[in-house]
């Protein structure tokens, strides 16, 4: 009976000892002792000044939860503005197992009041390209066996609140991001995508699904895929189709499709230029490049097409009035097929 005592606290202090530790580090655990190597990390990638207001919390588990708080990315010098993004938090929940095989998969990643301001400066310059701080990566001999860098998954994210600025020529363009979310039910699956936005205080919505956003991360091969419509004030703009190099945008074949009821509708959304009064509109085409093509190529239009219903057009011209418009071409190439 002595013996089987024995053996029973052995056995139940080899288990609870271990989980006592465990319980007592994660109750000791501070991540803010690592905020300083987090922005030191941060500004060597970006070679901006970066800062952490908020204190840094971490929810231990085999999920654990990363938040952080009053983020701030400052602009390099020579442009108007000090900043160029805020983020008021940052929330994200990651599979602990994965890390050990050098993977980061980010379960769900949350945005809150993201704003960024995009803009140039005196020497054309966009804010919005990245140089490494200098040393950041400084010359060493490659080691026999390099480590591997981490490949980034991400099943689900959610922004609400954003807002990105554009600026040129002394005027300013506005996107509000009132609620995007994107879902997938693993981390290998499409991507579903919902999204309430304005631009310029013109309300618009996108909706639709798109291969996983693992694919921003190895790169990978094969088609991925592209299904999304974008609506604005009764107009929808379809989009359909594969991209080889999503990373790149490159190597894509996309089908389009337009249904406007109203052309001047969007006024509002054409920056100041006047759209003429036409109804009923529609248009269809096929977009493709293929992924060898050199950047900036134009790509190939095929089987494109343009209908315009009756129209009262006497803002242009008193009097002057469209019954209907067909046009038709099978690629740039080929001649246009016009019916008015």
């Amino acid at each position: 009976m002595r013996r089987r005592n024995i053996a029973i606290l052995t056995v139940a202090a080899i288990i609870i000892i271990p989980l006592a530790a465990l319980l007592i580090f994660i109750a000791s655990f501070n991540p803010n002792r690592y905020k300083p190597q987090i922005i030191a990390a941060a500004e060597r990638a970006t070679g901006r000044q970066v800062a952490i207001a908020g204190d840094l919390r971490m929810n231990l588990s085999l999920s654990p939860t990363i938040s952080a708080s009053d983020i701030t990315l400052a602009n390099p010098p020579g442009f108007p503005d000090a900043t160029m993004a805020t983020l008021r938090r940052i929330r994200a929940r990651v599979a602990l197992l994965p890390l050990l095989g050098h993977r980061i998969d980010i379960v769900n990643l949350t945005l809150v009041d993201p704003a960024i301001t995009l803009e140039r400066n005196a020497a054309g310059q966009g804010n919005w390209v990245f140089t490494p701080a200098p040393g950041a990566h400084p010359a060493a001999p490659v080691p026999a066996h390099p480590a591997r860098r981490p490949v980034i998954a991400l099943q689900a994210v959610s922004i609400r609140n954003g807002v990105v600025t554009m600026k040129q020529a002394g005027a300013a363009r506005v996107l509000t991001i009132a609620r995007l979310t994107a879902r997938a039910a693993t981390l290998a699956s499409a991507l579903h995508l919902k999204a309430e936005a304005a631009y310029d205080g013109q309300p618009f919505s996108i909706a639709g699904k798109t291969g996983p956003l693992s694919r921003f991360s190895t790169g990978g091969a094969g088609p991925w895929p592209l299904d999304a419509a974008v609506s604005a004030a009764g107009a929808t703009l379809h989009v359909k189709g594969t991209v080889a190099h999503p990373r790149r945008l490159a190597g894509y074949d996309l089908a389009l499709a337009a249904a406007i009821p109203d052309l001047a509708a969007l006024d509002p959304y054409a920056g100041g230029y006047a759209l003429p009064p036409l109804k009923s509109v529609s248009f269809s085409g096929n977009l493709a490049q293929p992924g060898g093509t050199a950047p900036g190529a134009i790509p190939a239009v095929t089987d494109a097409r343009l209908d315009i219903g009756a129209s009262d057009l006497g803002t242009l011209r008193p009097g002057l009035r469209l019954a209907s418009l067909h046009a038709a071409m099978k690629s740039l190439s080929s001649p246009l097929s016009l019916n008015a």
